[in-house]
């Protein structure tokens, strides 16, 4: 994509409203829309939001009243993996076990494994969690996650990738 010099000046201000972006550049509000209108077309899309996501994804940062914003493009989405002990883990990967910091400290070895899921999904949910949860999120977002149950058994591993991969705190 190639922009003119206005577009360019244009681009970090997309994110503000019209009449505050004109006035920063030095231009009418007709011309602000007119090179917002030409910098969607460009982008190939049909609306700003997603010329913004577009711009963004390629690394262009845009300003917002309390300073720059930078909108991150999309994380990589963590997997379950087997693993018998830490050591064997891949390396990147959260390997999830008994002294681990997120295994349930209600865990019941006999308990079915969907079972161990849901009553583990259920008491992260309380909103009294809500900490936890965002901790979760941040310690494990884009993090593969290693444990030694089996991938196709239900598992509270899964509860975790589900927080992790939420949009809920990102």
């Amino acid at each position: 994509m190639t922009f003119t010099p206005a577009e360019q000046r244009a681009l970090p201000l997309l994110t503000q409203p019209e009449k505050i972006a004109a006035h920063r550049l030095g231009v009418s509000q007709s011309a602000f829309k007119y090179h917002k209108a030409n910098i969607i077309r460009k982008t190939g899309t049909a609306n700003l939001c997603s010329a913004v996501a577009t711009l963004a994804a390629q690394g262009q940062a845009f300003e917002c009243l309390e300073g720059r914003m930078t909108i991150q493009s999309p994380i990589a989405r963590p997997r379950r993996l087997f693993a018998l002990t830490e050591s064997d883990a891949p390396k990147g990967a959260v390997f999830i076990g008994p002294k681990s910091k997120w295994w349930p400290k209600q865990h019941n070895p006999s308990s079915t494994p969907a079972y161990a899921r849901e009553t583990y999904r259920q008491s992260l949910a309380v909103p009294c969690k809500w900490r936890e949860r965002i901790e979760l999120c941040k310690e494990l977002r884009g993090k593969d996650i290693a444990s030694a149950c089996q991938s196709d058994q239900s598992s509270f591993v899964d509860v975790l990738l589900d927080i992790a991969n939420s949009d809920e705190f990102g």
